[in-house]
């Protein structure tokens, strides 16, 4: 960009010292010869002949330096358009990618390696379509000997579940896992056929049914079930399926809805059960439930300047007892109820 100036600026100074009729190294000679002659006559001269020699030998190195410099100095308007046109797109790289030169060098390096590799795809697809034919073929074989053993399983399942149903105060309740069909046409794709539909999780699509009453057909769980009766659906399923670590924390809302009594403390030993493995945080009214817990926690509600707060309180163990003997008893907390708490308490110890 300032190749020309640079030129035109050394130029200037190699005829102003040197080159030009009125250069003034050819000025200065001329006058250092005559000063010597001067210095014949008069020898305090000399110092003064010394330091213009000095001056006219800087000035001539100075002249041929300015001249080397102006040769090398080039200058080409349509190279200098390329340059500019170069730097442009080095700026819009560093912009588009984020990164140096550096780094976008060795992005067009990869780059050029995945165009030689889709160069070469040609050559690989036969080869790359019986890979992806074989492993369709794998991942549908897979998948129909998972089915199989998920529908031995399903059976087992629902025996098990009635089972634990009953034991959770839903005694008659009919339970069944229904292995759906897609909707899927199988219009040529590889994952969809016959009806079916191939997931990372297999080729079944499973939804539970269920019916609360004896000689009521079964209906989809999602769309029928109270919120009780899911909690204890749910407490079942875990109770049977889950492993250590599956699940970290289980949350169950009213699981003790329309129950009481004896069925309420074997709910309250499954969820002992569950929480050997898991941490279980169960909302309930219930004192054979809640004197189960490893740690009871009582949420209260108060008015202060006009609003409402919500607080949530841990208990002591003598708060415990008192607040299991206040669910057994009511308002009034009598002394049986309790000594009938501090029983509960203490067997769940136990």
């Amino acid at each position: 960009m300032h190749a020309e100036k640079l030129y035109q600026g050394c130029k200037e100074g190699e005829d102003l010292i040197y080159e030009g009729d009125e250069a003034v190294a050819g000025r200065l000679g001329k006058y250092v010869a005559r000063l010597k002659e001067l210095s014949r006559i008069d020898s305090g001269l000399n110092a003064s002949v010394e330091l213009l020699d000095s001056a006219l030998a800087q000035l001539q190195e100075a002249a041929s330096f300015l001249r080397r410099h102006t040769g090398s100095v080039q200058f080409d308007p349509a190279a200098q358009e390329q340059l500019e046109e170069r730097l442009a797109e080095i700026g819009r790289l560093k912009r588009k990618y984020q990164g140096s030169i550096e780094e976008i060098l060795k992005h067009g390096e990869k780059l050029a390696e995945e165009l030689k590799g889709l160069e070469r795809g040609e050559e690989e697809i036969p080869a790359l379509e019986r890979a992806c034919e074989q492993a369709r073929r794998s991942a549908w074989e897979t998948a129909e000997a998972l089915s199989r053993e998920r529908k031995k399983a399903a059976g087992k399942f629902n025996k098990e579940m009635e089972k634990e149903l009953a034991t959770l105060g839903m005694a008659g309740t009919a339970f069944e896992a229904r292995f759906l069909d897609s909707t899927e046409t199988g219009d040529g794709s590889p994952f969809a056929e016959a009806g079916k539909k191939l997931t990372d999780q297999g080729m079944d699509q499973v939804e539970f049914y269920f019916s609360p009453n004896p000689g009521e057909p079964v209906k989809p769980l999602a769309r029928i079930a109270s919120g009780g009766e899911l909690s204890r659906l749910m407490l079942a399923i875990k109770s049977l399926v889950l492993g250590r670590g599956d699940i970290p924390t289980l949350l169950f809302d009213e699981v003790d809805a329309g129950i009481g009594g004896r069925v309420a403390e074997i709910v309250g030993q499954k969820l002992k059960k569950v929480a050997a493995s898991h941490q279980v945080i169960c909302v309930t009214h219930l004192p054979q439930i809640a004197a189960l817990a490893d740690s009871h926690y009582v949420v209260e509600k108060e008015v202060a300047k006009g609003r409402t707060f919500t607080g949530v309180k841990h208990l002591a163990e003598r708060d415990r007892v008192a607040e299991v003997a206040r669910m057994l008893g009511g308002v009034k907390v009598t002394d049986k109820a309790i000594r009938h708490a501090e029983e509960m308490v203490k067997g769940s110890r136990q």
